[in-house]
């Protein structure tokens, strides 16, 4: 802030002195403004480090890594809050929504919190600090953190991950997850994959997402834990947004998921159709994808989906551009009504041994 403040100081100077237009002299003072608002956090602030990955080559004398942070006031906006509801009427079907139930508040609240627009902070590794970039309208930073392979410990590179500070009171730590030069990692989707959400059914899924219960597909717990003992590492990427990260991770943690790399979508209600929360056109689920491809070049992956929307088309898709690096495709066949056809033209082109479609976790063969 000592920049900021030298700054301030000589455009004082100038309005004092009479060397600026009127039209000037307001332009400097929304400049000084936001000067006076961009700074640290404040204590009824909240901090929400995302876990991220990096790439562990031992050829190379560093690792380098997106540090994702949120940073947001819990104190809800009433505001956006009659706009949710509205919409959670309109578009659930619900006359008359339990708006007053512990469940329902809580996986409403993260889209009713204060995001924090152009706060900065510092994230603490070993005894060094590296300044974070300022967040956007959104509440959120993303910062390119490079350090030294030599930092990481024996013992953080057997527990996988390597831990991260941010100098708020109010936060914990965070996980880098550290990915092995040449390993396997499973890519999963959520709705309908892992979880029951119906996402053929918009009405439904609004119920599914807001009103009820959680419920695991039973079964892909134990397969996903399976292969986390042969030191599988995770990526959950789904069409849901940001905001149902935290409820979403507990709840997965919960039922003894493995926990991973969660890459979910940015959503804004300044979006037209309210729909666009839970949307996954097949463009998104492939560009998502490719980058971790693109990040863990020697690695293979598992990409794990099912066939409520466009998972088998995104990954066929993947599969042909990077033939190398997709070890196997698995179709969880959630909706039995599918034209008979589909699947089978979608991999029409793929080696059978690389995809299997399944009803029942115990059906899946990796190898």
């Amino acid at each position: 802030m000592s920049s900021n403040k030298n700054f301030m100081v000589q455009v004082f100077d100038l309005v004092l002195n009479g060397l600026l237009s009127n039209k000037k002299k307001i332009f400097l003072f929304f400049i000084i403004l936001l000067l006076f608002n961009s700074s640290g956090i404040l204590a009824e602030e909240s901090v929400l480090m995302y876990p991220s990955y990096s790439y562990w080559d031992e050829s190379k004398d560093f690792i380098e890594f997106d540090l994702h942070i949120h940073v947001f006031k819990k104190k809800e906006n009433s505001k956006l809050r009659r706009f949710f509801i509205h919409n959670i009427k309109k578009y659930s079907g619900i006359k008359n929504p339990d708006i007053s139930g512990d469940l329902f508040k809580e996986r409403m609240h993260w889209f009713l919190i204060d995001n924090s627009r152009l706060k900065y902070l510092k994230a603490k590794i070993r005894d060094k600090e590296f300044k974070l970039n300022r967040t956007r309208s959104n509440g959120h930073s993303h910062t390119l953190i490079q350090i030294p392979r030599s930092w990481i410990s024996p013992e953080e590179l057997e527990n996988g991950f390597l831990k991260v500070e941010i100098n708020h009171p109010k936060f914990s730590e965070g996980k880098v997850y550290l990915i092995q030069k040449n390993s396997i990692c499973l890519i999963s989707d959520l709705d309908d994959t892992i979880k029951f959400s119906d996402v053929r059914n918009k009405k439904q899924l609004m119920k599914n997402s807001f009103f009820l219960p959680f419920q695991k597909i039973n079964g892909m717990e134990i397969f996903y834990q399976s292969l986390e003992k042969e030191s599988v590492r995770f990526f959950y990427v789904s069409a849901s947004p940001w905001q149902m990260y935290t409820v979403l991770s507990n709840y997965f943690k919960s039922e003894t998921f493995p926990e991973g790399v969660y890459l979910m979508k940015n959503f804004r209600f300044k979006d037209r159709d309210f729909f666009n929360i839970f949307s996954s056109p097949d463009k998104y689920k492939f560009r998502t994808i490719e980058k971790i491809f693109k990040s863990l070049p020697d690695n293979k992956f598992i990409l794990v989906g099912d066939n409520g929307e466009k998972d088998p088309e995104a990954y066929a898709d993947l599969a042909k551009k990077y033939p190398n690096q997709v070890h196997k495709i698995l179709i969880r066949k959630a909706y039995p009504d599918d034209p008979a056809n589909r699947l089978d033209e979608v991999f029409s082109d793929l080696p059978e041994s690389i995809h299997q479609v399944f009803s029942e976790p115990s059906e899946i063969r990796i190898r």
